[in-house]
């Protein structure tokens, strides 16, 4: 879909060679805009956190306090005028680098496909690089909402507004429905499985759970079929679990689990580090 928006808008479209030749992709061409999945946002985060490591003395203390400001960046000048004179500084020093690193003329990136770390958001932003998150699935082609810069409503931890062609609202058990034309006719040559997601009054269910924020932006908290209950009779929501958990250094990959067990337990693939990072984990 993002293709064929940048075909009709007629903007120029640029591949990466691979995984390993992003970084080198993006200097070279340079791009105003791209779209990326959060997992590589997180590994660009750790990359740069890898290289302010290395960093000694000075370099590396001005390095780490641009980036606890960056980490607890709000909108609007919320924290004050100190924090944002603070974070000029921080701006032209540190993380200048930053938009360097990824070509110096992005002016947005699009993440979606999986949910976004709040904290990248905000540091990325705190750096003038905008990351606007969006949600939807194939069967919506694909968008249901989109932070957007144009609206000035920008919120983290949602997936912006939904789109106005599209009318949503939140069942009983909090799963998200929505109708539109931007919904699929059904699947092909299975009536029983459209059945299943598109109810007799045309409501599509998304099978994610999720509400509405104050602002009217859409926050995701969970696949609905992925919420299970231990034991003892407690419901067990695991993204937002593993999304806290993932902020580690030391975790790759979690997965929570423990449907009808005593206690939730988490699957957890590591990652190597870099030893002088033993005391940056949060």
């Amino acid at each position: 879909m993002l293709t064929y928006m940048m075909m009709y808008s007629s903007i120029g479209i640029h591949y990466a060679e691979s995984m390993e030749t992003i970084g080198d992709n993006l200097k070279e061409i340079k791009p105003q805009v791209f779209s990326t999945v959060p997992r590589l946002l997180e590994k660009v985060y750790d990359k740069i956190v890898a290289k302010g490591m290395e960093l000694t003395g000075l370099k590396r203390k001005l390095f780490f306090w641009a980036l606890d400001l960056g980490l607890r960046y709000e909108f609007k000048g919320a924290n004050g005028w100190w924090y944002e004179t603070q974070l000029k500084w921080a701006n032209k020093l540190i993380f200048s680098k930053w938009r360097e690193a990824l070509g110096g003329n992005v002016q947005a990136i699009v993440s979606g496909a999986a949910a976004l770390q709040p904290r990248l958001a905000r540091v990325f932003w705190a750096a003038k690089i905008p990351v606007l998150e969006g949600y939807g699935l194939t069967e919506t082609s694909p968008v249901i909402a989109v932070n957007y810069l144009a609206t000035g409503q920008v919120e983290f931890g949602t997936v912006g507004p939904v789109l106005d062609s599209v009318e949503l609202r939140i069942a009983e058990d909090g799963e998200i429905l929505c109708k539109g034309t931007n919904i699929m006719q059904g699947y092909y040559k299975d009536e029983a499985l459209t059945r299943e997601v598109i109810d007799p009054d045309g409501w599509f269910h998304t099978g994610d759970i999720g509400t509405l924020t104050a602002q009217g932006n859409l926050k995701i908290t969970d696949r609905k079929k992925e919420i299970f209950k231990t034991s003892g009779g407690k419901y067990i929501a695991p993204q937002a679990m593993e999304n806290k958990f993932k902020e580690s250094i030391y975790i790759e990959q979690l997965m929570v689990c423990g449907e009808n067990q005593k206690h939730p337990s988490a699957l957890i693939t590591g990652q190597k580090v870099h030893p002088s990072t033993r005391d940056l984990d949060r």
